[in-house]
């Protein structure tokens, strides 16, 4: 986990002016991914997602790491700036402390947001319990309460209480998140097997956390719900079509799957997870032909991808060149998948059957 705290000075479109005692430099976004330069020739990109942790940070420029690999000095766009432990008193330090006049329920809702930092999940979830028996009028308590209950793998405590942020006519974040929250603290959320998204502290956030709480406990069709809901709303957003492409999948809803992905692109590894689901649904669906061109738009693509889905994705295509009666493109793909990972599956065994 990493996070960082400065002066920010709001420029408009996304973009913000950042000064620390060392340097000054710019940065611009959206929820979830940032770049930033500086005065030192440093540039970072951090990327964060809803449910649980903090985001982590990639560094390039500015001086090299003084670390040596066995093939010796790093490269400068190799240098990765180490997570930062939040320590108790890390913790004490940057989240504000409440004034003299500030409500028990206030108190106890800053109390449980450190231990939260602090990965305390029962002193959290405690102090939470407290700080919404004792509101009234926010939903931060609430929400980490849920987002509490979720790390202690409470799932079905943690669903009623995501309901009732879920539901509520308030949105998040409330004047509670924006006093003890920084803003540039976000959720990591796990949307499939092979990919976690990050999300914010907010009211879509939370929607996505009810959506994975409803599928970890076999509710698939309210889980289904809320994600049709949510994608009325952001129809754009990547990470909603892939949960949402997820789930009809195991649904079995393999139409709706190939018409919620119709025109997507890769351009990461959440699309890149979206149109892999599409291509296994239209296998699914007999359409073998068209599967085998979306595998195959999927591996064109593989720098910065992550290498076990691209695996699974030329063991799919391999598998379809089988059904398709080609053999010859079949074999291919196993012998790049052997090649790869000699024990990958039973990829070894097809190559000599081939």
């Amino acid at each position: 986990m990493s996070i960082r705290f400065r002066r920010s000075i709001g420029l408009g479109k996304g973009i913000r002016l950042n000064i620390n005692k060392h340097s000054m430099g710019l940065s611009a976004g959206v929820p979830g991914v940032r770049y930033s330069v500086n005065t030192s020739g440093r540039r970072y990109r951090s990327i964060g997602i809803p449910g649980t942790g903090l985001y982590s940070i990639t560094q390039s420029g500015g001086r090299p790491s003084r670390r040596r690999t066995s093939g010796g000095r790093r490269s400068v766009s190799e240098v990765t700036a180490p997570p930062t432990t939040i320590t108790p008193e890390l913790a004490e330090q940057v989240i504000p402390r409440p004034g003299l006049f500030a409500s028990s329920a206030e108190r106890r809702f800053r109390d449980g947001f450190v231990a939260y930092l602090q990965q305390n999940w029962d002193v959290a979830a405690n102090a939470f319990e407290l700080a919404v028996a004792a509101d009234t009028r926010n939903l931060s308590d609430d929400f980490f309460l849920g987002a509490t209950y979720t790390r202690l793998k409470r799932y079905t405590d943690a669903v009623p209480i995501m309901e009732r942020v879920v539901a509520s006519h308030q949105t998040l974040p409330d004047a509670l998140m924006q006093k003890y929250v920084p803003g540039m603290i976000e959720m990591r959320l796990p949307i499939t097997e092979r990919v976690t998204v990050s999300v914010a502290f907010d009211s879509v956030g939370a929607s996505l956390v009810l959506a994975e709480l409803y599928q970890e406990l076999g509710r698939r069709e309210q889980a289904i719900g809320v994600l049709q809901r949510l994608r009325r709303m952001l129809p754009d957003d990547d990470a909603v079509r892939l949960s949402l492409a997820d789930l009809l999948y195991d649904d079995g809803d393999f139409k709706g799957l190939i018409e919620l992905t119709q025109g997507v692109e890769s351009r990461d590894d959440v699309t890149l997870a979206t149109l892999h689901l599409r291509a296994r649904a239209l296998a699914k669906e007999q359409l073998v032909g068209p599967a085998i061109e979306e595998l195959s738009v999927c591996l064109r693509r593989t720098a910065h991808r992550d290498p076990e889905l691209l695996k699974e994705i030329r063991y799919n295509r391999a598998e379809a060149y089988e059904l398709a009666g080609e053999p010859k493109k079949a074999k291919a793909d196993w012998t790049k998948l052997v090649a790869a990972d000699p024990f990958y599956r039973d990829a070894r065994k097809r190559l000599g059957a081939s």
